[in-house]
């Protein structure tokens, strides 16, 4: 499995039955555990972000200032993954500054992930592939057009080209 005796261990999930099994096998192959939202977590102010952390030695890291790149309230939550895995290295030793952390998640980007390829009208491309990433396009795509065109409503009409392949739930990504 991805779990390795001693070796840490970041999660992110939200399901807490999910959560509560990762734990669990952490704690069976000796894996130090940190869970979102007990260990690690982003606060979401309009223009002020925090980053908050457990560190190894119990003692707590904030880095402020934390806006991520990509849009939507899921990115929001996999840059606090991010942010706590690389915050694990650098209590190992690793270099890893918090403004170089801070940076990282405020300006990185990911091609096919909600990138904007014209603009206007607006064009964004995206790799949803099952039900759960495509309900964080929607939902990310409601926040950007709002941010895009201001006074103009979320739901505006909106044409979607997708394809899917034979083993994925259609109608569930729909």
């Amino acid at each position: 499995g991805i779990l390795k005796p001693g070796v840490p261990a970041v999660s992110g999930v939200a399901d807490a039955e999910a959560g509560d099994v990762i734990e669990q096998i952490s704690a069976e192959r000796g894996c130090p555990f940190w869970r979102r939202g007990r260990d690690f977590d982003i606060e979401t102010a309009e223009d002020d972000w925090r980053f908050t952390r457990r560190c190894e030695n119990g003692s707590s890291e904030v880095i402020e200032g934390v806006i991520p790149a990509l849009p939507g309230r899921a990115q929001t939550e996999n840059a606090s993954v991010a942010l706590a895995a690389l915050g694990v290295l650098a209590d190992q030793g690793w270099a890893l500054p918090i403004d170089a952390r801070r940076l990282g998640i405020n300006t990185g980007r990911l091609p096919a992930r909600m990138e904007r390829i014209a603009g206007d009208p607006l064009v964004i491309i995206d790799g949803a592939h099952n039900d759960t990433s495509a309900r964080a396009l929607a939902e990310a795509l409601d926040e950007l057009c709002c941010l895009e065109r201001s006074g103009v409503a979320p739901r505006e009409r909106r044409v979607l080209v997708v394809a899917i392949s034979d083993d994925k739930n259609k109608a569930a990504i729909i």
